[in-house]
């Protein structure tokens, strides 16, 4: 579990290690998080992704690769691997969420007949915001 300071901010680093990338497949990632749990879930395309659907999960993904949430989609390199980031400036928060607990998880996606199918989804990230 990661912490990050309400009144000083900081990053939270994910890292995805997609074994299963291959080169000759054209796979990409996302990291989401949300603010709802990791149970149920979201099952996709036969894959269980360990994040609720809720408000921030959709900010997540309409922020995906600014300045908040950075790196978190993209094209999964051959080797599989990514680093991505959640990062908070100092000041930013509401001094109101100070033991609100928020879990990332990332998908790998691949191009499917009629769109794009989650391929796997990692394990959550737990990131608990402190004083």
């Amino acid at each position: 579990m990661t912490t990050l300071s309400v009144a000083g901010g900081g990053v939270q680093r994910f890292t995805l290690d997609a074994e299963d990338a291959s080169p000759s497949a054209v796979r990409f990632y996302v990291v989401l998080a949300s603010a709802s749990g990791t149970l149920p879930g979201l099952l996709l395309d036969g894959v269980l992704v360990p994040l609720n659907f809720d408000s921030l999960l959709t900010a997540s993904l309409s922020s995906a690769n600014g300045p908040i949430w950075q790196s978190t989609f993209g094209v999964l390199p051959p080797d599989g691997q990514i680093t991505a980031a959640l990062s908070l400036p100092a000041g930013t928060l509401d001094p109101s969420l100070e033991g609100l607990t928020l879990h990332h998880a990332a998908m790998t996606l691949t191009l499917a007949l009629g769109g794009v199918a989650v391929a796997g989804a990692s394990n959550p990230a737990v990131l608990e915001f402190v004083p």
